[in-house]
């Protein structure tokens, strides 16, 4: 029997050992690929539920590939799991330090771009717009694929509009204006932002460009309704009323607006009817305008029981000005404990535009608890977020007092004993 000798032995092992080390790789990449594409037949055939199993199964035998993050995170967006999306997104962006738009990889930037739109969307639809901005605006600083810039600018001009950036966004949307293939969103939206920005005038302008190439949209309507009444000119703004309720429609979702522009008016019966049916036919914004009804009565029960159903529904729950009104019923129900349940869900969406709202809350809720020293310290945090609001300087001040006071008080009470 030929013998070999230890070199040689040594030589031919790790020759088998690479052969068999690429025969697995190949082997787990094929699997990756086999379960990457199944993925992506169960995404195209809307089966979410089974894309997300095939995407973690590829990511869980190859987590090198950015294209299965990327998938991965649009199909959580389909099933609302944004925050989930967001992290699939932050695997996949790659960059060198310095230099995170444009590494020098084609694949990696392509990648990226990818990613980074991704991410802004779900920011968005979380209603954090500052990171959507953020966001987005790193995707058309890459240069690859740019079919997707039109459809980034327009996320981008509506995050910009939302996070109270108005004149930016508004020279977003008149740049695309001409070649949007839905002139009278673009209408709408820049009505918007003039409102916003103090130009009624042209606001209505806008409204009835927008109204005039979409007739049948109450959301149009609506807008130039609230620009007249804030006015002060109700009869314009009732007029606009009786247009929009002439309108043809007798769709569920009419339903609902119908039950609005009635309350808009003070209809109360005639909006409640309209709101009511709404909700049953699952469109739970009608709960919302309920339960304003119901507080308008002063029947709070029935005013807690709509908002919580509202921030129940898909449509609701990241609502944050519903959860400011539920919370702020509860509080004045001093029900602190419901006020803190709700409170730290509001928290937990991560809304920049009404951070400080739940935050004023929460030292709320300590305070009613009893819990002044907690409160004290929450307040020292938002004060110093928010070094703006003289009403929490004062709440300090108070705040301070009443920890002060209570404790001479059980100095007091020992020296008496």
């Amino acid at each position: 029997m030929k013998r070999f000798n230890g070199q040689v032995l040594k030589k031919m092992c790790a020759g088998v050992m690479l052969l068999t080390g690429a025969i697995g790789l190949t082997s787990c990449g094929s699997k990756a690929q086999d379960s990457y594409k199944q993925a992506l037949s169960y995404s195209s055939d809307g089966d979410y539920d089974n894309a997300v199993k095939c995407y973690e199964d590829a990511i869980s035998v190859n987590p090198e590939k950015a294209e299965y993050y990327i998938d991965y995170g649009f199909v959580l967006m389909k099933t609302g799991e944004y925050s989930e999306a967001i992290t699939q997104f932050n695997k996949a962006i790659l960059s060198s330090d310095d230099n995170i738009v444009e590494p020098d990889n084609k694949i990696t930037r392509t990648n990226n771009k990818k990613a980074y739109r991704g991410k802004g969307i779900a920011c968005f639809e979380i209603h954090d717009y500052e990171n959507a901005v953020t966001n987005l605006e790193n995707a058309l600083k890459i240069n690859e694929l740019s079919e997707l810039n039109e459809d980034i600018t327009y996320y981008l001009a509506d995050s910009l509009k939302l996070c109270k950036r108005q004149s930016d966004a508004l020279k977003l949307y008149e740049g695309f204006l001409d070649n949007a293939k839905d002139k009278a969103a673009v209408y709408g939206n820049m009505a918007e932002c003039c409102k916003a920005l103090g130009n009624t005038d042209k606001a209505i302008e806008y409204y009835d460009e927008a109204i005039k190439l979409s007739p049948d949209c109450y959301d149009y309507y609506i807008g130039k309704y609230n620009i007249y009444l804030e006015e002060g000119d109700e009869q314009e703004a009732y007029k606009v009323v009786e247009s929009a309720l002439a309108i043809k429609d007798n769709s569920d979702k009419a339903v609902l607006y119908k039950g609005e522009l009635y309350y808009m008016t003070g209809e109360i019966e005639k909006a409640s009817g309209y709101l009511k049916q709404a909700a049953q036919d699952g469109y739970y914004e009608g709960d919302y305008y309920l339960a304003k009804i119901y507080m308008i009565a002063q029947d709070y029960d029935n005013a807690i029981t709509c908002l919580n159903e509202y921030i129940s529904s898909d449509e609701g729950k990241r609502s944050a000005g519903a959860y400011v009104e539920l919370i702020k019923l509860y509080i004045s129900q001093k029900d602190y404990e419901k006020a803190k349940e709700i409170n730290d869900i509001a928290l937990s969406l991560n809304n920049s535009n009404y951070d400080r709202n739940f935050r004023y809350f929460e030292i709320a809720v300590l305070e009613g608890e009893g819990e002044l020293e907690q409160a004290l310290e929450k307040a020292k945090q938002y004060n110093e977020k928010y070094p703006d609001d003289e009403d929490m300087k004062r709440e300090l001040v108070f705040l301070g007092s009443r920890i002060g006071n209570t404790g001479d008080d059980s100095d007091s009470q020992e020296q008496e004993g």
